[in-house]
């Protein structure tokens, strides 16, 4: 009996260690590291010092939803995930994963969702014809990883089937032979701050084949070629990706769509830029074929089409364009815009500067369709439209530019808000303003300001437009007179006078030649007018009226004697007429002619604006003593007091006469 408790005791024990080592197992396994110059696929994988020495046996060996750490080296492998695992580099540009051109690099599985960080994954091609580098049927979401160097048939760097989320990565130098050549779309892609550049393909989207959902904010898709259509990007039938703040350079297509081709899709662009792209035939930076094209607030700069439509073609279709401007396009026919039975709007862009070689429709040709070309800003306010439009009426209406300046005039030394909008309608002859709110030209159009006279920061000062106004501050820092204010847009040249009024900044200062005086004496007085400026102030006249108490004395200045004195109203008057910058002289001698209080406060007066006037006039004030009595030698000073030997009385009779009268008191008295 003893014996059989004891084989159970261990046979529970055995179980709870097997139970406890399991459990243990599990945890471990949750982070696998791998690293192959180090690691062995031997070892546990459980720490760097026991890593595995492939990626794919580290994916085998993580449990579901695990991380694996992978260290920099490059890793010739062809990796297959079939479950939920986060794969993290060391590095974006040091752990690399290479498929040495016989095999594709990475595989993830339907059902499963990935998590791919810092990773390289380069030179693969793919056996399956689809995905050179990555193959995606599951959920993906890769980090700051870099494709490159891949090539397959279809989709050279990517081939997305399921969810692809991309952040800060980059698609580059990847080719497909036919389409896609860095990535082909055809589940849901959400693309952010990524880079699609230097990709080629031989029939259509050498940077983007999209034909699922997507949406792209903030890439840059650049430099991508080889392709009949669609350089940059190839939109398929039924699609409707949106791209926000995205960038498309220097793409070329050997037909059409330089930077897009958009194939009976709805693509909506916000804020996008189309620069330097090329379609030898038609639509250098975008061709819409039946589809319906939104474009918003976009720019289009310097596209080029060998054939029509230097930034847009559109065959058929819809487009609707609003506050984006096209300069400097060029094609044979349509520098800007080509229509081709489409229905087109385009309102409140900016469209100037563009070519077209054969004379035909310098910005818009259309051939046939409907076209609203209303509210658009030209390059001019009195636009040639016979030059710059073909088979098209000439708008109703279109932004008219202008300045205006406020306050005018100014003093000089004070400033003024010089505007420039572009808010009114002109029908060819009148100016109607209208409210920004309804639309207005393209935020950061550029405005050049300049002045011949005063400042705007400098004597020319760029500025840009936001809800159809740009502004600069005029500062009134030179000479007085008439500044000219000249805002330019494109090929516009608007001008505003601004009177600049002179100012002047009087002062004056009084110096006595003795600060202590007394009644009688002449104090000489040395009164400086100075100007500050900037300008000479004009018919300036200084007065002072004397107080009681003090006397004229004479004068006399350094500018030809040019003072008055009234002896009826005690005002002394210095016309001093134009004082320049400078301080002219008064030599004023004045005779104090009793004690007390006195001020010396001359005013100034001018007829140039002056805003300090008298605040810096200088006054003083004079504690004036009574002269003191002066005996000079020689003389007698008679005394008021009377000396008893003068009184003609003797000294023996004046006490006889008081023992008297003592005497008469006392037998009063006695008698009493």
């Amino acid at each position: 009996m003893k014996t059989r408790n004891i084989q159970g005791i261990v046979l529970l024990l055995g179980l709870l260690l097997l139970l406890f080592a399991t459990v243990s197992t599990v945890t471990a396994a949750n982070t696998i590291y791998v690293n192959n110059a180090t690691g062995n696929d031997d070892n546990d994988g459980l720490t760097p010092a026991t890593a595995k020495a492939t990626i794919q046996n580290g994916t085998n060996t993580v449990d579901d939803g695990g991380t694996v750490f992978v260290a920099d080296g490059t890793y010739p492998e062809h990796i297959i995930i079939d479950k939920n695992v986060n794969l993290i580099g060391q590095s974006q540009t040091g752990t690399i994963i290479d498929g040495t051109n016989n095999g594709r690099p990475l595989t993830i599985q339907w059902g499963t969702t990935v998590n791919l960080n810092k990773l390289t994954i380069q030179n693969g091609r793919a056996t399956g014809n689809i995905g050179g580098g990555v193959y995606n049927q599951g959920n993906l979401n890769m980090t700051q990883c870099t494709v490159s160097g891949n090539t397959a048939n279809r989709g050279g760097g990517i081939y997305n089937r399921g969810n692809l989320n991309m952040t800060q990565c980059t698609v580059s130098g990847n080719t497909a032979i036919y389409d896609g050549g860095g990535i082909y779309n055809t589940g849901k892609l959400n693309m952010s701050q990524c880079t699609v550049s230097g990709n080629t393909a031989a029939a259509t989207g050498a940077g983007v084949f999209d034909s699922g959902t997507s949406t792209m904010y903030q890439c840059t898709i650049s430099e991508n070629s080889g392709v009949s259509q669609g350089a940059g990007v190839y939109i398929n039938i039924y699609s409707m990706p949106s791209m926000y703040q995205c960038t498309f350079s220097r793409n070329t297509a050997v037909n059409e769509g330089g930077g897009v081709y958009n194939y009976y899709a709805k693509p909506s662009m916000y804020q996008c830029t189309f620069n330097g792209n090329t379609a030898v035939n038609d639509g250098g930076g975008v061709y819409n074929y039946y589809g319906t094209l939104i474009i918003d607030t976009s720019t289009f700069i310097s596209n080029n089409a060998g054939a029509n439509g230097g930034a847009i073609f559109n065959h058929h279709g819809t487009s609707i364009i609003n506050q984006s401007p096209f300069l400097s396009n060029t094609a044979s026919s349509g520098g800007a815009i080509y229509n081709f039975y489409v229905t087109f709007t385009a309102n409140f862009c900016r469209i100037s500067g563009n070519t077209a070689s054969s004379g035909s429709g310098n910005a818009v040709y259309a051939n046939d369709g409907t076209n609203n070309l209303e509210k658009n800003w030209w390059g001019l306010n009195q636009p040639t439209f016979s030059v710059l439009l073909y088979g098209v009426s000439d708008p109703t209406v279109w932004l008219y530019m202008t300045i205006d300046a406020a306050p005018n005039p100014i003093n000089n030394g004070a400033t003024s808000l010089v505007t420039v909008s572009f808010n009114n309608f002109f029908d060819g002859t009148t100016v109607t303003p209208f409210n920004p709110a309804v639309g207005h030209i393209p935020d950061l159009t550029p405005v050049r300001f300049q002045t011949d006279k005063g400042s705007i920061g400098s004597k020319i000062i760029d500025k840009t437009t936001l809800n159809g106004v740009a502004t600069a501050t005029l500062t009134a820092d030179e000479t007085a007179g008439v500044a000219k204010v000249n805002g330019t847009t494109d090929s516009q040249t608007v001008s505003k006078d601004v009177t600049i009024n002179p100012k002047s900044s009087l002062y004056l200062t009084v110096t006595p030649s003795k600060t202590n005086p007394v009644a009688g004496e002449v104090v000489t007085y040395t009164l400086k007018v100075g100007n500050n400026g900037p300008d000479a102030a004009e018919n300036v006249v200084m007065t002072y009226t004397l107080p009681d108490g003090m006397e004229f004395a004479g004068a006399s200045d350094d500018i030809g004697n040019q003072w008055t004195y009234d002896r009826d109203t005690r005002t002394l008057t210095w016309n001093l007429r134009t004082v320049p910058v400078g301080d002219p002289t008064l030599i004023l001698n004045l005779r104090f002619l009793r004690a007390g209080d006195f001020l010396i406060n001359p005013q100034l007066s001018t007829t140039t604006y002056d805003p300090t006037l008298n605040e810096e006039t200088q006054s003083l004030s004079m504690d004036v003593q009574a002269a003191p009595l002066v005996v000079q030698a020689g003389s007698s000073v008679r005394s008021k007091t009377v000396g008893m030997q003068s009184t003609g009385i003797s000294p023996v009779g004046v006490i006889l006469a008081i023992f008297m009268v003592l005497g008469g008191l006392i037998s009063a008295h006695k008698k009493i």
